[in-house]
């Protein structure tokens, strides 16, 4: 059973790279993996998810035929699949992406890039259920950093709501390497 797992998870891996690598050259599989490709280029859904659907009823029916042990493989195998594949088409999530929403956009933009140096991008908001007017503060920040925004945000303004996503890549604006930023010299009057 051991060795029946370890080969699973083997071929799933290699399986799913020579997918990538063969969808990211514009290029597609035999069968379900055509339905794949067309529903992901549709819909935008990330093909383990896709290959979990499409596949389902073939597992399923493999299920009632050989047993439920091997339909439990051949489902931990597909959903490996689809995770490699997908990581070969769009490569590592590596960064984070944070919606909070506040009345004190001042005070919790100027304390996230004070203490993270990450650019933050500010635009008017609206509560459906309340009406009340609010703003809403985009930035996008390394991994490591989440727990950090969080607790800026908590410090600055425990009444708002932060939301945190994750993105593939980020590219131009203010996004800031893994070090901490540099305080700024202090500045000199002109005379």
């Amino acid at each position: 059973t051991d060795d029946l797992l370890l080969n699973s998870l083997f071929s799933a891996a290699i399986g799913g790279i020579g997918s990538g690598l063969i969808f990211r050259g514009r290029g597609t599989t035999a069968g379900t993996g055509i339905l794949g490709r067309v529903i992901q280029l549709k819909t935008g859904m990330p093909l383990s998810q896709i290959y979990l659907m499409t596949e389902g009823g073939v597992i399923f029916t493999a299920g009632l035929v050989f047993g439920w042990e091997i339909a439990l493989y051949s489902l931990l195998t597909m959903f490996v699949w689809g995770l490699s594949t997908d990581y070969i088409l769009e490569g590592p999530s590596v960064i984070r992406t944070a919606f909070i929403i506040t009345d004190a956009r001042r005070k919790v933009a100027d304390a996230v890039f004070a203490r993270l140096g990450i650019g933050v991008t500010a635009w008017a908001g609206q509560g459906m259920f309340t009406t009340r007017q609010h703003t809403v503060l985009f930035c996008t920040l390394n991994r490591p950093d989440v727990n950090e925004l969080k607790a800026i945000v908590i410090e600055v303004d425990p009444a708002a709501f932060v939301v945190i996503g994750q993105g593939h890549q980020a590219s131009g604006g203010v996004l800031r390497q893994l070090q901490k930023p540099e305080p700024a010299p202090a500045a000199v009057p002109v005379e």
